[in-house]
């Protein structure tokens, strides 16, 4: 049986505020309204007023992850199966969503008086939310040919929800979104801790 998968490539197309990839991710950029506010868990230090780093910490913990960037998935696939006696073509889109993001577990922090320094890895891919059910099918059989299997359908709804989520991890437009993102939402949460005069944003460099 000779198959092959056929993938339809979006174009690029920049507006205001909403990025279309080739993926068909749709990204909301995050806005300074986004920055939560925290009640933060103060603790009292003898002596000089300089900033906890065990409360920076905790409050950090309590956040459990920081979500820099969330788009919509729209990725297409065709699968094209050509018989002497009947053809038979697959069409399907994957919708769902993606949240590009860090735990905060993975934050270093370390202050040095009234200043913080925070170091925080590369963002990656927390969640991915597709439904099989959801999915937009057309399917044609012609001849002799019978509709693809429920198995079958399933196997490319799995191929082309990895091939989506391939394109997202290797798309670095995405990556630098999620990563300035996720350094602003940081100096906000910082910024309002007591005590704190300055704050140091850096980035894990990716491992060689």
């Amino acid at each position: 049986m000779r198959r092959y998968v056929k993938e339809k490539v979006i174009g690029v197309v920049i507006t205001s505020g909403i990025l279309i990839t080739s993926c068909g991710a749709v990204v909301h950029y995050l806005q300074p309204s986004d920055i939560p506010t925290i009640t933060p868990i103060e603790e009292k230090v003898p002596g000089a007023a300089v900033v906890s780093r065990e409360a920076i910490v905790r409050t950090l913990s309590n956040e459990g992850q920081i979500i820099g960037l969330t788009g919509d998935i729209d990725k297409r696939s065709q699968v094209v199966d050509n018989k002497w006696y009947g053809d038979k073509t697959y069409d399907i889109a994957i919708l769902g969503e993606f949240k590009m993001g860090i735990d905060t577990d993975d934050i270093k922090v370390s202050t040095s008086g009234n200043t913080v320094t925070i170091l925080f890895p590369q963002p990656e891919i927390l969640t991915v939310t597709t439904n099989y059910d959801e999915a937009i099918i057309h399917e044609k059989a012609t001849g002799l040919r019978k509709d693809f299997t429920t198995e079958q359908q399933q196997a490319i709804f799995k191929h082309t929800r990895e091939e989506a989520i391939k394109e997202i991890k290797s798309n670095e437009y995405f990556e630098e979104r999620a990563t300035d993102s996720i350094g602003e939402i940081l100096r906000g949460l910082i910024e309002q801790m007591p005590g704190v005069e300055g704050v140091e944003i850096q980035v894990e460099e990716d491992p060689a």
